[in-house]
């Protein structure tokens, strides 16, 4: 828990949200302090890790809150997320799947690597090809901590930016929340997955 509520860590989060908030607003500064140049923002997003990708990708969408410079530095966010490291693999391929072992192969190395997990090749024991998604070790936890992060930043913001009615960055940073929450609850994609 600490992790995620370290000085460093709300800090960061202050800055990228101060930063979204000034360049929305299109102001200089706020609280004496300027935005991030595109740069520095993509580097604080990356360092703050999964919810704050997810959220760069979503607003690397809105040309009406972001200059060029920005939105090029955002939309290069995707393809720079690393894959699991391999003990913390092992900790989720174990808890996904226990002593059974439902393969005849399965591919270590990703296919993909996305914020909130990363996809592996394997082959069941009747020789069906299948991709395996594995979610990032205790990527719940930590979009949730994220969300509270936020979510206090957002109550101290308010007051400054709430003549921003419609398609309010307000609003798009709830709706970032509630979708990132179901995005990493993998059984609501097991369902959809059995519909179909």
């Amino acid at each position: 828990m600490l992790k995620n509520y370290n000085p460093g860590r709300v800090w960061k989060t202050f800055r990228f949200l101060l930063t979204v908030f000034v360049i929305v607003r299109k102001k200089e500064r706020f609280l004496y302090l300027r935005p991030l140049d595109p740069t520095a923002f993509k580097q604080t997003i990356l360092d703050l890790g999964v919810s704050f990708i997810k959220l760069a990708q979503v607003l690397a969408t809105r040309a009406d809150f972001f200059t060029e410079e920005y939105l090029r530095e955002l939309k290069t966010i995707h393809d720079e997320v690393e894959p699991m490291d391999r003990a913390d693999f092992e900790v989720m391929y174990n808890r996904a799947f226990g002593s059974v072992r439902p393969f005849r192969h399965f591919v270590h190395s990703p296919i993909a690597s996305a914020s909130i997990g990363q996809v592996h090749k394997a082959v069941l024991d009747d020789g069906t090809k299948v991709a395996v998604k594995i979610r990032r070790l205790n990527i719940e936890k930590d979009v949730l901590d994220d969300i509270r992060i936020i979510g206090i930043f957002l109550r101290i913001f308010h007051p400054f930016f709430s003549r921003l009615t419609k398609n309010s960055l307000e609003a798009v940073l709830n709706e970032f929340a509630d979708m990132i929450v179901k995005e990493v609850d993998l059984s609501i994609e097991l369902d959809n997955l059995r519909k179909f």
